[in-house]
C-alpha cells in the first residue's frame, strides 16, 4: 500500500500514511496525534514491544510486565494494559483512568522509568528517537496464516470492527492491506521481507505444488 493521507475506508477503519487504523471513540487516535508521535521523547531505558496486529502482543505485554514487576510494586493490582499501554491509543476518559490505576493519572511523559509501551506503528510512523536513543525494542513476528485466522475470529467478536462473512473475504482484505491488520508484507523492512521470502521458499520447496515467487514470471 502506497503512502497516503487520511481516508475513511468504512465506519470503523481509516487509512493514514500507508497504515490502517480502527476508529474508537474512547481513544485519541487521529492523524494529528499519530503525527505528533514522531517527536515523542524517548528515554534510553524505555522498552517497546513492536508487533503486527494479532501476532502475540498481549502475551508479550504480560511477559514484559512480569519481568519488570519489581520496578512497579504499586501496580500489582493494575491491568497489564495500564502498565504497558499502547503508544498510539491514548485514552480520552481521564476520570475513569485515574480511578482504575495510579499509572493512568500520569501522562506518558511523566511516567516513572523504565517506561513500557507497545505499538503496532510501522517504522515510518514510529518516534524518530527510537533510532537515536538506546531504548530496547522487542519485535514480535507471527506466521501470516495464523495472523489471518486470528483476525478473522477477532473481527467477528469485536463490535467496533467490520465483521467478515467468510475466510475468502478475510484473505482478500488481508492481502490488499484493507483490514486493521494493515499490509503484513509492507510492515517489514526490505531486508526482513527478503529474509522471509528465503525462509518461506525453503519451507515450501518439498510440497507437490508449483509456487511463483515473482509475479513477473506468471506468464512464463
Amino acid at each position: 500500500m502506497a503512502l497516503q493521507e487520511y481516508k475513511r475506508l468504512n465506519d470503523s477503519l481509516f487509512t493514514y500514511k500507508g497504515s490502517v487504523f480502527p476508529m474508537y471513540d474512547e481513544y485519541e487516535l487521529t492523524p494529528e496525534y499519530i503525527d505528533s508521535l514522531e517527536d515523542f521523547s524517548i528515554r534510553d531505558d524505555d522498552v517497546f514491544a513492536v508487533t503486527f496486529p494479532k501476532s502475540g502482543t498481549v502475551w508479550t505485554q504480560r511477559i514484559v510486565t512480569l519481568i519488570y514487576e519489581e520496578d512497579f510494586p504499586e501496580g500489582k493490582d493494575s491491568y497489564t494494559y495500564d502498565l504497558m499501554p499502547w503508544l498510539e491509543y491514548l485514552d480520552r476518559d481521564n476520570n475513569y483512568n485515574k480511578q482504575r490505576s495510579p499509572f493512568l493519572s500520569q501522562s506518558y511523559s511523566t511516567r516513572p522509568s523504565p517506561r513500557l509501551f507497545c505499538t503496532h506503528l510501522q517504522h515510518h510512523l514510529a518516534p524518530k528517537g527510537l533510532r537515536e536513543r538506546k531504548a530496547k525494542v522487542i519485535y514480535v513476528m507471527r506466521n501470516p496464516k495464523d495472523v489471518m485466522v486470528s483476525y478473522f475470529h477477532y473481527s467477528n467478536m469485536v463490535t467496533q470492527l467490520e465483521s467478515l462473512e467468510n475466510f475468502d473475504e478475510m484473505m482478500d482484505k488481508f492481502l490488499g492491506g484493507q483490514s486493521t491488520t494493515g499490509d503484513w508484507k509492507n510492515s517489514l523492512t526490505v531486508a526482513q521481507s527478503e529474509r522471509f521470502d528465503r525462509v518461506f521458499q525453503e519451507k515450501m520447496k518439498d510440497l507437490p505444488l508449483k509456487f511463483i515467487w515473482d509475479i513477473a514470471e506468471i506468464q512464463g
